[in-house]
């Protein structure tokens, strides 16, 4: 069981839905939340994993040394070479390893 509070506004326009298509308010409401979910824990989470990294005092890594692969060059305008780079032969060795 959840309750929510909602902007009159946003209420009236759920109540509207629900009785035009004579569907419960729940109904919407669960969808809403199952549609953008995944792109909240998207972006939350990943907001939080970078404020723990942030907190950590851990030093970054650059993506050509903790992969292996080649950088981008030419900037993101030849990130569609890279990517067919990737998914022909995976990254190259690492040096050293």
């Amino acid at each position: 069981m959840l309750t929510i509070r909602l902007p009159e506004d946003l209420e009236a326009r759920l109540n509207n839905l629900a009785q035009e298509t004579k569907r419960p308010k729940s109904f919407y409401i669960r969808e809403a939340i199952e549609r953008s979910l995944g792109d909240l824990e998207d972006v939350y989470l990943a907001k939080a994993a970078l404020e723990r990294f942030k907190a950590s005092g851990e030093k970054a890594i650059p993506l050509e040394r903790a992969t292996g692969a080649p950088p981008w060059p030419g900037g993101l305008n030849s990130y569609p070479k890279w990517l067919k780079y990737l998914k022909n032969s995976g990254p190259p060795p690492r040096s050293g390893s």
